[in-house]
């Protein structure tokens, strides 16, 4: 029995520490992010348009979309807040398009290395 109870302790010990060695950083997220965003717009904005110019005009939005990396990842950052809690952390990042448009939030966790995002919310 009270090798079981060692071997469990151990586990736990081994769990806990892998959790706070592995709980993403900042810049993690902040990756992630923009290329979430950059494949939400790739996928939802680029490919709207009249059906004569479509192609031509998803494949100029594509590279804008690319090109504009840096910028995203920028504005993500400034608009991000983080939540340590040392074993995990949770993200959340708040886009508006001026005050009067359409705003956005979205909630992510970071744990063991990953980062799943929970919730997308239009406000």
């Amino acid at each position: 029995m009270k090798a079981l109870q060692v071997v469990g302790i151990a586990g736990g010990a081994a769990l806990i520490a892998a959790m706070a060695m592995n709980n993403p950083g900042r810049t993690a997220y902040e990756e992630f992010a923009t290329q979430e965003l950059s494949a939400y717009v790739q996928e939802n904005v680029c490919t709207q348009g009249e059906a004569s110019f479509r192609d031509i005009l998803q494949a100029q939005c594509k590279k804008l979309v690319k090109s504009l990396q840096p910028q995203l990842q920028t504005i993500i950052a400034e608009n991000t807040e983080r939540n340590n809690w040392r074993l995990f952390s949770i993200y959340k990042t708040e886009l508006y398009l001026a005050d009067f448009l359409l705003s956005y939030e979205f909630g992510t966790v970071g744990v063991l290395g990953n980062l799943y995002i929970y919730k997308t919310e239009e406000k």
